[in-house]
């Protein structure tokens, strides 16, 4: 899915095993929004909003995205950037909010260029997170994981103000 425009809204169900599914919230528009639920096994879910991670395109941007995830099974990769190095347009922050449950996860977030928020919660064991925070307007993550065996590799880079706040229960 893209979206390229103002104001688009996508909403949709999966459901089913050893699915890719791409959503794209960028080009030089802005203020779109994206529901998705995903239930199955070995699916493999990115989204991107602007880009990055590393579908590139540092070029004008559209801001103000939002996206909600919800996904439910196991050995599912996640992966989801936000950027917006827009120097014409909206360079507004976008949103991102992730439920995952399952077992074996694999969660890769970005968060560059505008002030961005990202909110991930996972329920479920042997889970992998990945944060990368960059630029300079202070991006705000926010991590919640339930199971066993974590494992939490964040990263804050540049002259701004990143917040993360980790909460982990049942494993460390």
């Amino acid at each position: 899915s893209h979206q390229d425009g103002q104001y688009n809204t996508v909403a949709g169900m999966l459901d089913g095993d050893d699915n890719t599914v791409d959503l794209y919230q960028g080009g030089t528009g802005e203020s779109n929004d994206t529901i998705a639920s995903i239930e199955g096994d070995n699916n493999n879910l990115k989204i991107w909003q602007g880009k990055k991670i590393d579908g590139f395109t540092d070029t004008t941007e559209g801001g103000d995205h939002e996206a909600d995830v919800a996904i439910v099974g196991n050995n599912n990769n996640y992966h989801s950037a936000q950027t917006d190095q827009a120097t014409n347009c909206c360079s507004d922050a976008h949103t991102l909010s992730a439920d995952i449950i399952g077992n074996n996860n694999d969660v890769t977030h970005q968060q560059r260029g505008g002030k961005h928020i990202g909110d991930i919660d996972i329920a479920g064991s042997n889970n992998v997170v990945d944060l990368l925070q960059r630029g300079n307007n202070g991006h705000t993550a926010n991590i919640e994981l339930s199971g066993n065996g974590h494992t939490v590799d964040s990263t804050q880079r540049d002259n701004a103000n990143h917040s993360l706040t980790l909460d982990l229960n049942n494993g460390g």
